[in-house]
């Protein structure tokens, strides 16, 4: 499966906007729990911030080993103009059928 970095980058950036709408929500409003509130937008708003971190470390990892480019993404890429006869999956059959004999 190829990572989706965009998507997770994206819900990243979502999260941080969630967390410092909660403390600034927390700081307009006299609520009793506002302390709280502050805590958890800033506890969200670490996490985002690491999830994009851990995010980007991945997918420049991911982009090195070639995973981005399209000729070896997935079992289809890799395996582009052969068989099934030929393919991993069939010769991984074969040889567990020559295992029984």
């Amino acid at each position: 499966m190829v990572f989706k970095f965009h998507t997770a980058f994206a819900l990243g950036l979502l999260a941080m906007v969630a967390g410092m709408y909660l403390i600034m929500k927390a700081k307009k409003d006299g609520a009793c729990c506002k302390a709280f509130a502050k805590v958890v937008g800033w506890f969200v708003i670490i996490t985002a911030f690491l999830g994009i971190v851990c995010s980007t470390y991945y997918s420049v990892l991911y982009m090195q080993a070639g995973l981005y480019c399209p000729t070896k993404a997935g079992w289809h890429g890799k395996h582009r103009g052969r068989g099934m006869k030929e393919g991993p999956f069939k010769k991984k059959m074969m040889d567990d059928d020559d295992d029984d004999e």
